[in-house]
């Protein structure tokens, strides 16, 4: 994406935002970013514009679905979503990606969550019938 480089000079945030809204609302579903797409002052503004684009398309009963059960399970919705997938298959290996240790940390803890098999039907049914967002691949 080149809203902060590569096509000139950087596009405004409201001017960026604006564009990738409309993009989602044309059927785009895919927007590549990396700290290479940032600027030379801020590395993560592309991210960040992008994540803040998208944020009213975020699927709040899905949001809602993980802090429940992490809440239950006392652990984040991330161990949350990461023990689900470990669950599935046993050849299926999340990647999680992070630079932060307290998130390595956090995310290796998914491995000591439990789920049990009546859960994790239950989590699959309900994904099956939430309506997802296209802007993350599922229409």
């Amino acid at each position: 994406m080149g809203f902060s480089q590569a096509y000139g000079a950087p596009m405004e945030k409201q001017q960026t935002i604006t564009a990738i809204r409309q993009a989602v609302d044309m059927g785009y579903t895919f927007f590549d970013t990396a700290e290479v797409y940032g600027t030379a002052e801020d590395p993560h503004i592309n991210e960040e514009m992008v994540g803040e684009a998208l944020l009213p398309y975020q699927n709040q009963e899905l949001l809602w679905l993980l802090h429940t059960y992490a809440e239950k399970k006392h652990a984040t919705p991330a161990q949350i979503s990461l023990a689900w997938m470990l669950c599935k298959k046993p050849w299926i290996v999340p990647i999680p990606g992070t630079r932060k240790v307290e998130r390595m940390q956090e995310n290796a803890g998914s491995a000591e969550v439990v789920l049990s098999a009546e859960e994790v039907e239950m989590l699959d049914t309900a994904l099956d019938h939430m309506e997802m967002s296209s802007v993350y691949g599922v229409k």
